[in-house]
């Protein structure tokens, strides 16, 4: 672990317990209310019950009470009035909440919390063309609490179900593309259309191919670009390398060429997009819930970058999606597509 990253850890740790300390005092305010509106009804009952004793001894005695005591009484028993009615609302409260569910259904959490819209984003989106000179992304996390949940390595047979997923839970991600099933390009075009974000990946997906030289990355890079062109008008300038910026089997192929390859992309107008989460499914893996379990495995950070995968095989991560949508709503995140002022979540470089 880096000495970046475990600073980004203790960071992480030390939000984490203000939000707790945070909790418990609300939890203790909360209590310390219940108690005082418990006390002021007992109270108030006594008060009332012990009124009601010496009744007749005050009805007697009425004509003798001097007229500057009685707007006293008077308010002494409106306060406990008051304080008898807010003691009922307050359980009438409690009992609605109690019967309330536990967790609204999924759906509507996600109208409430979940993924914008496109017509929510006030962004012409003709913007994310790549652009020479103009600063794409940001590489420090707000306080927000936001997941970009990305989807690499399609389109595939599979994205046609990713995308119904996306839309019962009104969430909006970034799909990094690649042309290995060229069947599927017009899938681009349809996640686009839903209001998802398009980025590039890789044409050939061929470490041994794109790795070669800066020169075989870039003619690599404008391929699949034309390919996005093609279905959405322009040329995304966000883009993921294959294997990541941190990858070292491009050593394999060239000396140096991601320290190389990290700048001279910005440079020419992209912003690289790694991840500081990933569901683990670059693998196969058959276990629904260790997936989940991976993908979950860091709401210590405000700002994550989720990566999984939509290519053809994925049939698991599809089928643990919902889940990871719904924890995170739940835990109160709300998931965007990349823009070009999005967290970029930058890896340490091994090459």
């Amino acid at each position: 672990m880096t000495e970046r990253e475990r600073k980004r850890r203790a960071l992480a740790k030390k939000r984490k317990r203000q939000r707790q300390i945070r909790q418990r005092l609300t939890i203790g305010i909360i209590i310390i209310a219940v108690f005082l509106i418990i006390v002021i009804s007992v109270s108030a009952r006594q008060r009332k019950k012990k009124e009601e004793s010496i009744q007749p001894a005050a009805a007697a005695a009425s004509s003798e009470t001097p007229a500057a005591l009685q707007p006293e009484a008077a308010a002494l028993s409106t306060s406990a009035q008051a304080a008898e009615e807010q003691t009922t609302e307050a359980a009438a409260a409690q009992q609605q909440t109690a019967e309330q569910p536990a967790q609204q259904p999924a759906a509507e959490a996600a109208q409430e919390t979940g993924g914008l819209r496109a017509a929510d984003y006030p962004v012409d989106r003709s913007t994310f063309a790549v652009q020479p000179g103009v600063p794409c992304g940001n590489n420090h996390m707000t306080e927000e609490k936001v997941v970009y949940l990305t989807l690499d390595d399609g389109p595939s047979y599979l994205t046609p179900a990713f995308l119904d997923v996306l839309d019962r839970y009104n969430v909006k991600c970034t799909f990094f593309v690649t042309a290995q099933d060229p069947e599927y390009f017009y899938l681009i075009k349809e996640a686009y259309d839903r209001g998802h974000t398009i980025g590039l990946h890789s044409y050939s997906h061929d470490y041994a191919t794109i790795y070669t030289s800066p020169e075989a990355f870039f003619a690599d890079l404008d391929a699949i670009g034309q390919v996005v062109a093609e279905q959405i008008g322009y040329v995304p300038a966000f883009i993921r390398f294959p294997g990541g910026s941190c990858n070292q089997v491009s050593r394999d192929y060239c000396e140096g060429i991601m320290t190389y390859l990290t700048s001279a992309v910005q440079e020419r107008g992209y912003q690289y997009f790694d991840w500081n989460c990933s569901s683990g499914d670059g693998a196969v893996v058959d276990d629904v819930n260790a997936l989940i379990a991976a993908a979950t495995s860091v709401d210590y950070w405000e700002n994550i970058v989720l990566l999984s995968h939509d290519c053809g095989g994925k049939e698991t991560t599809l089928e643990a999606l919902p889940s990871i949508i719904e924890y995170y709503l739940s835990n109160g995140y709300e998931f965007r597509p990349i823009t070009r002022d999005a967290f970029t979540s930058h890896q340490e470089i091994f090459n």
